[in-house]
């Protein structure tokens, strides 16, 4: 009767480091899923940069690096003017910049998009906005990670929240204000 007793007890000890295993798998793919995506909310650049530098995890100081040299090296990159795109470098553009009018040109299809980690928006005045950019539409863009708005006046995170619409888990959106003196 006791060996039953011990049986049954340890069968339930297994089904409780079963139950425990599967829930530990469950919050570890919950937290990888939610890691990988970003708010929608927009980020002042340096700040974000300085955050993931002074992280702890390796990951975070790769990250760092690559935003800063996607913003401040020289990368092969694509410009769009006047709905019209140039190319000035050699080899995959991972970079584009546009004024905020030439957004609508962004959906449409160009094989160059699809390298594109980074696109920067350059504002130089603060205009009625003629064109949100709706991050939803930007499929061709298969590797964008992040847009980056560049702001020639002073403004609040809100006015840059205006600036677009609709949802990329995968893209960040980080600002800079530079005001030209």
């Amino acid at each position: 009767m006791k060996s039953k007793i011990i049986s049954i007890s340890s069968k339930s000890n297994t089904e409780q480091i079963k139950l425990i295993f599967l829930i530990t798998i469950l919050f570890i793919a919950i937290f990888l899923n939610n890691y990988s995506a970003y708010s929608q909310s927009p980020v002042e650049t340096k700040s974000f940069i300085n955050s993931k530098k002074g992280s702890m995890l390796s990951q975070d100081k790769k990250e760092s690096e690559k935003i800063s040299k996607l913003i401040y090296d020289l990368q092969p990159t694509f410009y769009v003017r006047d709905n019209k795109i140039t190319k000035k470098d050699n080899g995959f553009a991972i970079r584009g910049e546009i004024n905020l009018n030439d957004v609508p040109f962004l959906y449409t299809k160009n094989d160059i998009f699809e390298s594109v980690e980074m696109i920067t928006i350059r504002i130089i005045t603060k205009d009625k906005i003629s064109h949100k950019i709706n991050l939803s539409n930007l499929t061709q863009f298969k590797s964008l990670k992040y847009i980056h708005f560049v702001i020639n006046f002073s403004c609040d995170s809100s006015y840059i929240e205006s600036l677009y619409e609709g949802e990329n888990d995968k893209c960040k959106i980080l600002y800079t204000i530079e005001i030209p003196e």
